[in-house]
């Protein structure tokens, strides 16, 4: 074999032997174009760790506004079952209300009930006299007046009783207050008399609601005679 096909196959089988000319590089510099050896090489990928996880598809829905949670609400539920829980709810509570309203109407009705009685065995302790049985069917009428009458009378202020009262007319006719027959034989339980001017006989329950209608004891006194009333002994006993 020539010396020259020897060297040529040398050249194609050696890697290390197949390079381009120094004088090759220098003419294609001059030239401008790159050399096999300047050529620039092909971009590659760095892979990165990460520490987050992969996202996952399958985490649920996302969340929503209250807004939006209501009208789904309201959309998925039928109307009729929906208006008649809320009518019943709307019942509930109107009963609820009523209860509550009875029951401080209970409170009150105790509170001024108690008042009076305070009132009237406070006054019977004073004078040493008798008062007739508390009646539990008050009026509303009879209550304020006399829960107004307790508010403005004072613990540290005395009433006093007049001493030479006029002693009572015999039980005869009708009362001045209500017109009806005053039963003699319940006289000392059930009736009163005017101690400061004519002596005439009253219902005590009538000459009570005819003091507390004439601006509390103070205006007009007796039915009979106008004389003034003395609040320890007239309209107490």
């Amino acid at each position: 074999m020539p010396a020259k096909s020897r060297q040529n196959q040398l050249t194609l089988s050696d890697p290390s032997l197949n390079r381009t000319p120094i004088a090759t590089r220098q003419r294609a510099r001059a030239n401008g174009q790159p050399s096999a050896a300047n050529s620039p090489r092909p971009a590659t990928t760095r892979k990165t760790c990460s520490n987050q996880p992969p996202a996952d598809n399958n985490s649920g829905p996302a969340p929503i506004s209250r807004r939006k949670f209501v009208e789904a609400w309201l959309a998925s539920t039928p109307a009729e079952p929906l208006a008649e829980e809320l009518q019943a709810q709307a019942i509930a509570e109107s009963q609820q209300r009523q209860a509550i309203l009875a029951d401080e109407d209970r409170v009150r009705r105790h509170i001024e009930n108690r008042r009076l009685s305070e009132l009237r065995t406070q006054r019977n302790g004073d004078y040493g006299v008798r008062d007739e049985p508390v009646n539990e069917k008050r009026t509303e009428e009879q209550l304020r007046l006399a829960a107004m009458l307790w508010n403005m009378l004072s613990d540290n202020e005395q009433y006093p009783c007049v001493e030479n009262h006029v002693p009572r007319r015999p039980v005869e006719g009708l009362c001045s207050v209500c017109l009806d027959r005053m039963d003699v034989s319940s006289k000392e339980n059930s009736l009163t008399w005017c101690r400061g001017g004519c002596g005439a006989s009253f219902h005590m329950a009538c000459i009570r609601e005819w003091c507390m209608k004439r601006n509390l004891w103070t205006i007009e006194g007796c039915p009979s005679c106008r004389a003034d009333w003395v609040v320890g002994c007239n309209c107490v006993r």
